[in-house]
């Protein structure tokens, strides 16, 4: 999904919808305080990843809510859009507050095929096509080791069907930190890379998660598998907010 520079009203509802829906579920769940990611409380550190950050809207929607002293690891592969991202970070002013990589979230580190879509610069993707260009790959596990973080608040993934891809290089960070996550699900994209949506769901579920869905009017609602599907029949993608169970064993 591309966003114009001046945020749609689509962009801006869903960032606030997010937000809210975080703080809600911080104030409601008090475990969720061990990780320190509680709002206003000045000795604790929130942190905040975003997967093919593309353009900067929710970068800096997150830097923004992170303040002083939270960060946000922003990880976008395509050197077009990196250089545009790292233009309107600086033109913010939140360098300090953003961390910066330019490679493709994945399973492990090292390089992966990669699809540029010309026409559409929120379309680049992981690819198995041997035209693909090589790219730097991270995985969020080392990300998060080497930015010395203490906790995840949120994990935020968009990467066309590469979904699976990121949260292999992620496990240590769900079963230790139990970050919020918001997936866009798309069983197309991700029937590309050999895998499905029911299986990003039945990946998750057993790592402790549970689907939810955003509302602009109060805290996210559980989401069923029923709905999740139907509203997959009637249109290409869903945007998921999944949220670890209270008794999940870390």
């Amino acid at each position: 999904m591309q966003l114009s520079n001046a945020p749609h009203d689509f962009g801006r509802q869903v960032a606030a919808a997010l937000v809210a829906s975080i703080r809600q579920t911080i104030v409601h769940i008090q475990y969720l305080d061990w990780l320190g990611i509680m709002p206003c409380r000045g000795s604790q550190t929130r942190r905040s990843s975003d997967v093919e950050a593309n353009i900067g809207f929710f970068t800096i929607k997150f830097a923004q809510w992170v303040g002083e002293q939270g960060r946000v690891i922003a990880i976008e592969p395509d050197l077009e859009n990196f250089a545009t991202l790292t233009a309107k970070i600086a033109a913010a002013g939140l360098e300090r507050r953003v961390q910066l990589h330019q490679a493709a979230a994945a399973a492990e580190n090292g390089s992966v095929p990669f699809q540029r879509n010309e026409l559409h610069p929120g379309d680049h993707r992981i690819t198995r096509s041997p035209e693909g260009i090589m790219v730097p790959a991270v995985t969020i596990d080392d990300l998060v080791a080497e930015a010395g973080a203490r906790s995840i608040s949120l994990v935020k993934i968009d990467v066309q069907g590469a979904e699976m891809l990121v949260l292999e290089g992620a496990k240590r960070t769900l079963g230790e930190m139990r970050p919020a996550l918001f997936v866009e699900v798309d069983d197309r994209n991700l029937a590309d890379l050999g895998t499905s949506a029911r299986a990003l769901i039945a990946h998750l579920e057993q790592a402790g998660y549970e689907m939810h869905e955003l509302s602009d009017d109060g805290p996210a609602r559980k989401l069923s598998h029923n709905v999740l599907f139907a509203n997959l029949q009637s249109r290409s993608y869903v945007d998921v907010l999944f949220l670890p169970l209270l008794d999940q064993d870390n």
